[in-house]
């Protein structure tokens, strides 16, 4: 999604965003190198090395102290998972190579009395974590959590990773549409790799996002509005809906333009990984219904088999 390959979270949302060399400081850096009197007033500002998609949010509650961090040109992502943790190795060996030197200026990072807050994780079994950023509490599902006038609202959905979450905004006081910040959950047209999960779980995690309001905006982690509509198109090619979408889409990108956000309720018309009730997209994939199998577990299996097909399928 036009990140760059420091800038990828292969461990999942809710792994804890951690920078694990970072250290305290009180001066500043320029782009000579040359220090600079921080002040008593530092930031917030955020780290370029951190990762741009990972859940970490601000509170405006708590009692934790200010702390200043230097975060060096080169960042440790840590994921709660034991996959994760595999591709966490794999993903920074290659940046290295790629960037021996690193890629980022070192820049201060201020979070002045406010906690740091990340998903559950695994829970049990869980690698301990190597960095004191971690806060002593994470989210937890149904969670509020405020960040100046501005109420979220977490909730767990596994399914791409077993600590997956996923952030609402219910649109006030600011008088704006609600907001599904949706990670690798739910993308328009698509929806994240099973990497952790089962079908079963990932299908109770977008029925958690599809029962939010049919205006509520979607904001996903990634841009992949043409390859997933590409997709659906294949499955769906008489739908009208997604037709439209995907020659908007299309010409969208020719002009550098984003597709985000999109609604819930365009979603729900044509993006196939919300739509395992159809007898259109359950066609087309050539699934029926087993005698004694309940809806839930067929509305799975059609889930299970979309995702192994999109998982194979390249964009022309």
């Amino acid at each position: 999604g036009g990140l760059g390959p420091l800038d990828q979270d292969v461990g999942g949302r809710g792994a804890y965003p951690a920078a694990q060399e970072a250290r305290v400081t009180n001066s500043v850096p320029s782009r000579e190198g040359a220090g600079q009197d921080a002040g008593a007033e530092v930031g917030p500002r955020r780290c370029p090395s951190l990762p741009t998609c990972s859940p970490l949010w601000l509170g405006n509650g708590g009692a934790a102290p200010p702390v200043t961090l230097l975060c060096p040109p080169r960042y440790s992502l840590y994921a709660h998972t034991r996959l994760g943790y595999l591709f966490y190795k794999r993903q920074v060996r290659k940046a290295r190579e790629r960037y021996p030197h690193g890629h980022s200026v070192p820049q201060p990072v201020a979070f002045p009395g406010e906690p740091l807050l990340g998903g559950a994780g695994s829970g049990a079994g869980s690698p301990p974590s190597p960095s004191p950023l971690c806060p002593p509490s994470p989210v937890l599902d149904g969670a509020r959590i405020g960040v100046g006038e501005l109420r979220f609202t977490a909730r767990h959905t596994p399914g791409h990773t077993v600590g997956h979450m996923i952030y609402v905004l219910d649109g006030t006081p600011p008088a704006a549409p609600p907001c599904l910040f949706s990670g690798d959950l739910l993308f328009l047209s698509g929806c994240g790799r099973i990497f952790e999960g089962t079908p079963e779980t990932m299908l109770a995690s977008l029925d958690t996002a599809a029962a939010l309001g049919e205006d509520t905006l979607l904001w996903p982690g990634h841009e992949y509005a043409l390859e997933c509509l590409g997709f659906a198109s294949l499955l769906d090619a008489d739908n009208p809906q997604l037709e439209q979408k995907l020659r908007w889409a299309g010409q969208q990108r020719l002009e550098h333009r984003s597709t985000c956000p999109s609604t819930l309720g365009e979603e729900r018309a044509y993006n196939p990984f919300l739509r395992t009730q159809s007898p259109e997209v359950q066609a087309a994939l050539g699934l029926r219904r087993r005698g004694s199998e309940d809806g839930a577990a067929f509305r799975a299996r059609v889930l299970g088999e979309l995702r192994r097909r999109k998982d194979h399928y390249r964009a022309p």
